[in-house]
């Protein structure tokens, strides 16, 4: 009997990977760019198998300065459109969270569900919490590639053009 045998081999970047499996160098390619998906499905070659993936983005707030009030925490959750993050910079198949972990964990989906996208709610919270114009504040991020966040760069700018957009709150 013959010995099969697999090779693995690394590809930093997910455009090589998907490349390397076209020209059949390569049998599987895991974590290609989202934005390929589409082209995956198309190409009568290829099988795109959607991997569930328990991950989630979660923006964290430093308890001090503004965001010690709990009125400008739920402002923020309440004035980013989350749908459009899935939309543009999430694999296709992703979805926004309900819930604090998610769904696709057994029993993470019980409780109260997250806010829904209010801006104009958000905006009376953040009046109520003294800020009526809103307030300048940073966001720090790690400008780092993963499955989960592809474009940590894009989704801070996002973040940064809602606040400004949906609250008036001007993030640099």
């Amino acid at each position: 009997a013959q010995d099969e045998m697999m090779t693995i081999r690394w590809e930093e970047d997910g455009a090589t990977r998907l490349m390397a499996l076209q020209k059949g160098e390569v049998d599987q390619a895991m974590f290609v760019p989202p934005e390929d998906f589409y082209s995956i499905e198309e190409d009568e070659a290829l099988t795109l198998l959607p991997v569930v993936n328990p991950n989630t983005f979660y923006l964290g707030m430093n308890a001090t300065e503004e965001f010690s009030d709990a009125k400008v925490r739920r402002a923020l959750a309440l004035g980013i459109n989350r749908q459009e993050f899935v939309d543009w910079y999430y694999p296709p198949y992703s979805e926004v969270a309900s819930h604090f972990a998610p769904c696709s964990i057994p029993l993470a989906c019980e409780g109260e569900s997250w806010y829904e996208f209010d801006p104009e709610e958000g905006k009376k919270l953040l009046e109520e919490a003294g800020h009526p114009d809103g307030f300048e504040t940073v966001i720090y991020y790690r400008d780092v590639y993963r499955v989960y966040l592809p474009e940590p760069t894009l989704v801070a700018e996002e973040i940064q053009y809602q606040l400004l957009e949906n609250l008036n709150i001007d993030a640099s």
